[in-house]
């Protein structure tokens, strides 16, 4: 009975230094396999930059010709409101947009870069076939999922755009360029809108010849002329940059 005891304690015993034996094995595999990744795998750099609503002050410039016009203003379609938490938004799904990254990628020539490994260097061409070639909607594809991030910080109302790519110097240099080419957007809107407006109300200037009506759009073309003023000095228009993205030593 004893050695029956015995016997059974031992073949225990030489289980669980067998499972000690497998662990250990499958421990120092996964181990191996994790330093072996790191040697060889492609880093990924961050490029990121953090922003703040521009807008605030330019809305506060602009809240002066709110002042001095008052319904006037209402009555030409002038919001001097704040910038709300909806609009931020908007402006994170405009950059995110395919139209917007689209015209990122062709603008600084990006597919060469992006699929790197269907690109024959030397010879400046594709070395895929016709029907192999990327498209503009996979590189959108590509840059939307894998390569640009956009957060907002709810409390603050701050934002970062961040760029994942395995050139450091390309990571900061495009989250760079993006929001310098998204402010660059919004004014160019602002202008537009600002003389749209200066047309129109020149037109109906011409047209009329009560003077009350005409007193009141001489103050609208002042009101539009200020905020055409504010918007073309006015570099930083959407986003201001507080902190912008430098060469990153990894992600």
């Amino acid at each position: 009975m004893i050695e029956d005891e015995k016997i059974n304690l031992l073949e225990v015993w030489n289980i669980l230094i067998g499972r000690k034996v497998i662990i250990l094995s499958v421990t120092l595999f996964v181990q191996f396999l994790t330093v072996l990744y790191a040697l060889f795998a492609t880093p990924i750099y961050r490029g990121e930059v953090l922003l703040a609503p521009a807008q605030e002050d330019n809305r506060s410039k602009m809240s002066i010709l709110a002042a001095q016009y008052g319904a006037l203003a209402s009555l030409a379609g002038f919001d001097f409101g704040g910038l709300n938490s909806n609009k931020i938004d908007e402006y994170i799904a405009l950059i995110k947009s395919r139209a917007f990254i689209a015209d990122f990628i062709n603008e600084e020539n990006l597919m060469p870069i992006l699929f790197e490994d269907d690109w024959n260097k030397d010879e400046n061409k594709w070395m895929v076939e016709k029907n192999d070639i990327p498209t503009i909607g996979k590189a959108y594809e590509l840059f939307s999922k894998d390569i640009i991030t956009i957060d907002k910080d709810k409390e603050s109302g701050l934002v970062s755009l961040s760029i994942d790519w395995r050139d450091s110097v390309l990571a900061a240099n495009w989250a760079n360029k993006i929001v310098k080419k998204f402010n660059n957007y919004q004014k160019r809107v602002q202008v537009q809108d600002s003389k749209k407006s200066l047309d129109f109300i020149n037109k109906q200037l011409e047209n009329t010849s009560i003077v009350e009506n005409k007193n009141t759009l001489y103050k609208l073309i002042e009101m539009n002329t200020k905020t055409l003023m504010i918007a073309e000095i006015t570099d930083e228009f959407a986003f201001k940059v507080l902190d912008p993205a430098v060469v990153p030593e990894k992600k």
